[in-house]
């Protein structure tokens, strides 16, 4: 999973670790928009930082994007329709 990424994890270090994950094969990455937005730094960090290293990389084409469609936004979790 990506949730840590830019959190437990800085920009460069998060980049540093999706180069060595693709160059060893890997192509999918596990993500939801809600990934570190328990941490009051930026809304949908994770997912931002994804598009940032594709972007930067021109990997978009190379990446199969697994993202969770269903959570709740964290400001409303317990507010049922």
């Amino acid at each position: 999973g990506t949730d840590s990424y830019g959190l437990l994890t800085n920009e460069e270090e998060s980049y540093a670790l999706l180069d060595e994950f693709f160059s060893l094969g890997g192509n999918v990455l596990d993500t939801a928009l809600i990934y570190s937005d328990w941490v009051p730094v930026e809304k949908s960090r994770s997912e931002k930082l994804l598009g940032r290293w594709m972007k930067k990389r021109g990997r978009r084409d190379d990446v199969i994007i697994s993202t969770k469609g269903s959570h709740p936004d964290f400001a409303t979790m317990n507010v049922h329709p």
